[in-house]
């Protein structure tokens, strides 16, 4: 697994779920498709501490939404990562 600059990316795996699994097994849901704990600016407010749900995540393995995301797309690109453009 390649370990993407999280920071890079604006937050693309923090909206668009539901919620987050934490580390005591229950859900962190978000609101309006969005992590509460993610800023403004697309950073996690809780990133040192965020949950193993979180730090295991690989947007690489996603749907093809995310791949064809361009900011996505231009970290796996150099990360030597095939950009899918659609879900296979």
């Amino acid at each position: 697994m390649v370990a993407l600059p999280c920071i890079e990316c604006g937050g693309t795996c923090c909206t668009g779920h539901r919620g987050v699994l934490l580390d005591d097994g229950s859900i962190l849901p978000f609101v309006d498709d969005r992590c509460p704990h993610l800023s403004a600016d697309g950073r996690c407010g809780i990133y040192e501490t965020r949950p193993q749900g979180c730090r295991d995540y690989d947007c690489s393995r996603e749907p093809a939404y995310l791949r064809v995301n361009p900011r996505i797309a231009a970290l796996l690109s150099v990360h030597g990562i095939p950009v899918a453009t659609s879900s296979a």
